[in-house]
Order: C-alpha cells, then structure tokens, then sequence
C-alpha cells in the first residue's frame, strides 16, 4: 500500500513538473471509455450510454485492461488511449498494469 502511494504521489509530481494542467485541451475521441455509470458487458467504444442502454462505456479499470492487451495482441504496434470518467470505482481486485504508465495521464469530466 505504501509503495503504490509512493508511485501515485511520483506520477502527480512528475506530471506537474512537465506542465501537465487542468486547462490542457483534453482528447475528444478514445479507443475505449470507462465511467462509473457504465457496463463491463458493453464495448467501451461508446463514451456515454446509447440511447437504446445497449452500449457504452465500460464500468472497471479490468475491464478495459482486458480489452487493451486483446487490441494489442491484434495490432501491436497501434496506440491505444482510455479515458477515465471522473468518479468512484470500486476496486474488486488488485490492479496492477504490467508495465507503468508511459504517456501523460489526464482525468475527464
């Protein structure tokens, strides 16, 4: 626990050393959404719910782990980016992405 404080607290310092703001221009298009009003049973691909509830963005960071490591076992060489909703998500097990973040991490509203 106190080693992934210690990583989190490394990755907002780093990123606010290389002038990462809240006003930056945020990505409009993704390859897969997360929102805690979504459903790990739909494709991700949406950034908010369809009108018809049959789609939309996924509910857990597992989830759309799962569907980043099945794109680049497909397109390994293709760059994927997933959005993250603001919000609470409850962590049903411990997450731990094999290989740290490499590019710059913004939240959404």
């Amino acid at each position: 626990m106190k080693r992934a404080l210690l990583a989190l607290l490394f990755c907002v310092v780093f990123l606010q050393g290389h002038g990462i703001a809240a006003t930056q221009q945020m990505p409009t298009k993704a390859d897969f959404y997360i929102s805690p009003t979504g459903n790990d049973n739909w494709s991700g691909a949406l950034a908010a719910v369809n009108a018809d509830h049959s789609d939309g963005p996924f509910a857990t960071l597992q989830r759309a782990r799962d569907a980043v490591r099945k794109q680049k076992r497909q397109k390994p060489d293709k760059d994927l980016l997933v959005l993250i909703r603001d919000g609470v998500y409850p962590q049903l097990s411990l997450f731990r992405p094999k290989k740290p973040c490499i590019g710059p991490l913004h939240g959404t509203g």
